[in-house]
């Protein structure tokens, strides 16, 4: 764990079908963002809160694994698709760290 951003950095995109709506928001894709590594996640109840749809990742409805392997298609056909959201996921990553909670939790 205390390396996964920089093995994270190698990567092409993080694929996270996850099979738990209520999942919350995992640090696996905060790790990813820190990374500048987009994701690739299937629309759980907390995806809104943390993938930005098109700009940190792509989403795709919930267990429908059809559109799942449609939007692979499509990314491996417009690998743009991906490498353009890199920076985005960066600057995304901020907003997960130690320092914007705290600031929130007190108001600032």
């Amino acid at each position: 764990s205390e390396n996964s951003v920089e093995i994270l950095k190698k990567y092409f995109a993080l694929l996270f079908p996850t099979r738990f709506y209520t999942e919350g928001i995992p640090g696996t894709i905060i790790d990813a963002y820190a990374a500048g590594v987009p994701v690739i996640a299937s629309e759980w109840e907390s995806f809104a809160d943390v993938v930005d749809d098109g700009v940190t990742g792509f989403g795709f409805a919930f267990k429908e694994i059809e559109e799942l392997e449609k939007l692979l298609c499509r990314i491996a056909e417009n690998p743009h698709l991906i490498i353009n959201l890199k920076k985005e996921c960066i600057t995304k990553a901020e907003n997960f760290t130690p320092q914007k909670a705290v600031s929130i939790l007190w108001g600032g």
